[in-house]
């Protein structure tokens, strides 16, 4: 080989070292920062495990639009909108079993009936209350539909922070409350965007919420496809915690207790709830729309 062609080889070898760096800068990989460790709900998994036992006086419903908030939700071949009476059997005693004196509505596909829970009707319109019920139908899938569906669930993520905010409230955070910052890193939500193809395509939603009576701040991933929905959630800010309370369960702090407390105990009890307050009352200082405080741990 002649120095010449050397000279171009090296030369074409080094050309193309700098066209992958200029690629790798102007699109940035996107890691995936959601662990197993973390929260991760499939709506999919819990949706079609959830079929009714058996509906009360079923009859189907014609509908065009099916849902007027999410009109570009179709019926799949097959499949009918039935309205009828929900069958009630929670209960330990088989003899309080019955159907609900109200109407509810359900999807009726491949043979078995879907709670289609918390539809709103407003004269002859309905409204779809949460998103992860479109994996129940046909849609034409976009950034724009899957957006629909995402503003539908966005209240289950809690009251909103922006990544501004979050920075700040970290500071005020440090003086009175070390302990809940101490491994919150840097957070980062990118904006909405598409990811895969085929039937694995979906559209990625990110954000930052306060669940507060978790008294926790987290970074939330919403994922939406033609057959996805899942949920991630990241915690970053752990605030003060009750003994006690559990995922979305409301503390009730005038019931009476079953075990007769001690003074210390009262006391103790009484210093936490205000150490709770005052974290939520400063977080409550960066949300992008502040909840009057109330007296009392809301």
């Amino acid at each position: 080989m002649n120095m010449k062609r050397i000279r171009r080889t090296v030369l074409f070898a080094a050309f193309s070292i700098i066209l992958a760096a200029i690629s790798l800068c102007s699109t940035p990989l996107r890691a995936d920062e959601f662990t197993k460790t973390d929260e991760i709900f499939d709506a999919h998994k819990i949706l079609f495990s959830e079929a009714q036992k058996k509906v009360g006086k079923p009859r189907a419903i014609t509908r065009t639009p099916v849902f007027n908030n999410a009109p570009f939700l179709q019926l799949k071949p097959g499949s009918k909108i039935i309205k009828g009476k929900k069958w009630m059997d929670s209960s330990k005693n088989p003899k309080d079993y019955h159907f609900e004196e109200k109407e509810s509505y359900f999807l009726l596909t491949n043979n078995k009936y879907y709670f289609l829970g918390w539809i709103r009707e407003n004269s002859d319109k309905l409204f779809l209350s949460y998103g992860s019920y479109s994996l129940l139908f046909d849609w034409d899938f976009s950034l724009a539909n899957a957006t629909i569906l995402q503003q539908l669930d966005e209240r289950e993520f809690g009251e909103k922070i922006s990544v501004e905010s979050f920075a700040n409230l970290k500071k005020d955070l440090q003086k009175e409350f070390p302990e809940s910052v101490r491994d919150a890193g840097k957070a980062i939500v990118e904006t909405p965007y598409l990811k895969g193809g085929g039937k694995a395509r979906r559209a990625i939603f990110q954000g930052l919420g306060f669940d507060r009576y978790r008294n926790t701040i987290s970074k939330y991933q919403l994922e939406i496809g033609n057959e996805t929905y899942i949920f991630k959630i990241k915690k970053l800010i752990v605030g003060p915690q009750r003994a006690g309370i559990t995922d979305k369960i409301k503390p009730n702090f005038d019931a009476v207790p079953k075990v007769k407390r001690t003074p210390q105990q009262v006391a103790k009890e009484r210093a936490l709830q205000e150490r709770i307050m005052k974290f939520q009352a400063i977080v409550n200082s960066f949300l992008i729309q502040p909840t009057p405080l109330l007296h009392g741990l809301r």
